[in-house]
């Protein structure tokens, strides 16, 4: 089953959708996409591998996300220096 997700996150099936007031996804723009879907032993793995990524990418984005706090800080902290002189 989470094999089928990232699969399917993969293929970015919005690119599929009717362009209208409301994007809709129909059987007919679908029925002629084919999924190649790995023995399960290799599902598992992939999608353990694709968690670990993802894991390592949540981490790294709250170091940038702590450095930008962290430079914005520093950047008033400067300012207040230079102009309370």
């Amino acid at each position: 089953m989470f094999f089928l997700c990232w699969y399917l996150r993969f293929l970015d099936l919005g690119k599929y959708a009717r362009q209208a007031a409301q994007p809709v996804i129909s059987n007919s723009s679908l029925k002629d996409i084919v999924l190649y879907l790995p023995p399960l032993s290799e599902q598992q793995a992939i999608v353990s591998r694709l968690d670990a990524l993802s894991e390592n990418v949540r981490r790294y984005e709250e170091i940038q996300q702590k450095t930008i706090t962290e430079c914005d800080a520093l950047k008033q902290a400067l300012l207040r220096e230079i102009f309370e002189e």
